[in-house]
């Protein structure tokens, strides 16, 4: 389900849970796994790992506030994914990022075949409709593979004013512990998406497995978190410096 907690009126009070919906299965969705996106209007942005068409791999969908206190919020199903059969993601574990012109990007941790027999992901983008009650359009702008540049991105990514995105892939690349990256836009319309390795985790002192995101510090420092690897074997905190 999707909740909030609003804060006592008074120090030591109880904080207030209400819930602002209660996931089905079908094209409701399942198992929203990740947070929220936070956009203009208080809109929230979210993504389900399951449910959507009788595939199940998962949608992304929004929840606007209600108009007045006390009134409900209004889910919307923006995108069904249709999986690797349809060379379409499937499976996201983390929500969308909103970038310039409201186009929602995010990744899932399926990808499409494209001639790879195991695509591990996807960047896509969700564009929103040109009239209100429009259906959104989605664009695979990437499909990660284990071999270049890293696979199975869990967590949210970063869209800069620039248009290039930033993100973290938990496994593969050299030494198969993930990577971070960095994608950039097409010099011009309808050309590819072109990775950049920023990061190959060694799986040592550096981490390995980068499941969390990044968080952008000043000065263009990047921090993030991996699972395993470092002096106990049980994870780091990092910062990249671009």
């Amino acid at each position: 389900m999707a909740y909030s907690l609003t804060p006592p009126a008074s120090p030591g009070g109880s904080w207030t849970e209400t819930t602002i919906h209660s996931f089905g299965s079908g094209s409701d969705g399942a198992y929203p796994y990740a947070g929220f996106t936070m956009a203009a209007g208080d809109v929230l942005y979210g993504a389900t790992t399951g449910g959507g068409t009788s595939l199940n791999w998962g949608t992304v969908y929004s929840l606007t506030p209600p108009a007045s206190a006390g009134g409900s919020w209004t889910k919307a199903t923006l995108y069904e994914f249709l999986g690797p059969v349809a060379n379409d993601g499937g499976g996201p574990y983390a929500p969308p990022v909103a970038g310039r012109g409201g186009i929602l990007y995010g990744d899932t941790t399926a990808g499409t075949f494209h001639g790879d027999s195991s695509p591990k992901g996807t960047a896509y983008s969700l564009t929103p409709p040109a009239l209100p009650g429009g259906a959104w359009t989605e664009s695979v702008l990437f499909t990660f593979k284990k071999s270049s540049g890293g696979n199975s991105p869990y967590a949210p990514l970063i869209a800069k004013s620039s248009g290039v995105l930033y993100g973290t892939a938990a496994y593969g690349y050299t030494h198969g512990y993930g990577t971070v990256f960095a994608l950039h836009p097409p010099n011009s319309a309808g050309g590819a998406w072109t990775e950049s390795v920023l990061h190959s985790f060694s799986g040592g002192d550096d981490g390995a497995n980068p499941l969390g995101g990044l968080a952008l510090g000043t000065d263009g420092v990047y921090f993030g978190t991996t699972q395993s690897g470092g002096t106990s074997g049980a994870g780091v905190i990092y910062s990249l410096t671009l």
